[in-house]
């Protein structure tokens, strides 16, 4: 596959990964965390946080192979102190990593210890940072939507 292909095929895993990714979450959230339903769209909890971490290691790996492919990018960023001018992203970026981590964490806490308070603190943490990086990943498929819509580029200059 060429480079171009390559690049198309892991945004639309990218996106549609993040799209369960995100779905599933707010079913857990509100069915299962606020409210006290047994089934949400006839799933029961445990078919819901599975498609949740498939989906969620879909993307991570996704999301952190995006974040290689731009590295250069970051580098500019970083070595540029340009953060305000790309603060958006920059953001979007801080957020991802805090929403992984704070979502990978409780795996590793049950594999360790089983459940306990801090494993469940740290899920009510992930619960709010995933709502933020949603609003910031919003953004930034608004963004790339608007450049691919209204510019003439070619597909490999597409990320």
């Amino acid at each position: 596959m060429n480079k171009s292909l390559n690049k198309i095929a892991l945004n639309w895993t990218t996106f549609l990964s993040c799209a369960l990714l995100v779905i599933s979450g707010f079913i857990i959230q509100i069915n299962f965390h606020i409210g006290d339903s047994e089934l949400a769209l006839g799933m029961t909890r445990e078919t819901c946080e599975f498609f949740h971490k498939i989906s969620s290691l879909i993307a991570g790996i996704c999301i952190s192979i995006h974040i290689t492919n731009n590295y250069k990018w970051y580098r500019t960023v970083i070595k540029n102190s340009l953060f305000k001018r790309n603060i958006a992203l920059t953001i979007l970026t801080l957020f991802f990593i805090a929403t992984a981590l704070s979502g990978y964490a409780p795996w590793v806490m049950d594999a360790l210890f089983g459940t306990n308070q801090i494993r469940n603190v740290i899920i009510e943490i992930h619960d709010k940072i995933g709502i933020i990086f949603t609003a910031f990943l919003l953004i930034h498929l608004q963004k790339k939507i608007r450049l691919i819509a209204f510019r003439k580029r070619t597909p490999s200059t597409i990320h």
